[in-house]
């Protein structure tokens, strides 16, 4: 059996005076196997972050987004590839989903996503609409041999919060039940951590569970540990939103050789 690690956090567009905090004091420090980072953008601070683990042999997975659009990047020192399913040829919002087939046994499919806000703007919510509708039917009807994890910025809160501040509509409150109900997902934090807990608090305080993760249920008895990381909002301060981390056992992993990280990566020995 081999134990493995992922992490989401939702990294705010990071500068690049900002990039650097992340790294030192928490993706660097807590040297998890997978990270799943959302809000990623074009900007300087995504570059840094993502080039440093480059440098240090990780594999980087992330797609072009639509322009000035944010997205997901996926760090991985397991090895794994990119899906080549044709359900993806027709995609809304591009670079805004990600999928990874991991190398392991039993195999393990690894959905990054960041779904886009609405606001009380008319488009937005239709194009939140379409996305939802879109991943719904990808995990409705794409078969896989894979088992699926998905992870990330979903934007939604689960059906027991009724926000004021920014409420929810029914059609957000439907789609993140039929995750479970339709579509054989989970939510760990109640099967494993046996609450929803706030990963982003509104200035007028109020909290919502914005990022989640899903298990296809047939990874329940895999899972070793869930919990939510809050010091990457309050402590230090390093985004605005709460980390959540997933560990679990595999009968197999095939891992990456990866130096340190923040230097180059020794191929040669002279």
């Amino acid at each position: 059996m081999d134990q493995i690690t992922i992490a989401t956090l939702n990294i705010s567009a990071a500068s690049k005076e900002r990039a650097p905090k992340l790294l030192d004091e928490w993706l660097i420090p807590t040297s998890y196997d997978i990270y799943v980072l959302t809000e990623t953008s074009e900007g300087q601070g995504t570059s840094i972050i993502l080039s440093k683990f480059r440098n240090a042999g990780w594999k980087i997975f992330q797609r072009p987004t639509e322009p000035k659009d944010r997205g997901v990047a996926i760090i991985s020192r397991i090895a794994g590839y990119y899906s080549s399913s044709p359900f993806l040829n027709n995609e809304p919002m591009p670079g805004r989903t990600l999928i990874v087939q991991l190398n392991t046994n039993p195999q393990i499919e690894i959905i990054g996503m960041y779904v886009p806000n609405r606001g009380n703007d008319w488009s937005k919510t239709e194009r939140k609409r379409a996305f939802l509708e879109y991943w719904l039917g990808y995990f409705n009807f794409h078969p896989s041999e894979f088992r699926q994890i998905l992870l990330g910025d979903l934007n939604v809160v689960p059906t027991e919060q009724q926000p004021k501040f920014l409420p929810q509509q029914q059609f957000e409150y439907d789609w993140f039940s039929k995750l479970d109900f339709k579509a054989g997902l989970y939510d760990a934090a109640i099967r494993h951590g046996n609450k929803h807990e706030s990963t982003w608090v509104a200035f007028s305080g109020e909290g919502y569970t914005y990022d989640h993760i899903m298990l296809q249920k047939e990874l329940a008895d895999n899972v070793v540990s869930f919990h939510y990381d809050h010091s990457t909002r309050m402590e230090r301060m390093i985004t605005d939103h709460s980390a959540l981390v997933l560990t679990i056992t595999l009968d197999y992993v095939k891992r990456i050789s990866v130096g340190p990280i923040g230097e180059p990566l020794q191929t040669e020995l002279f």
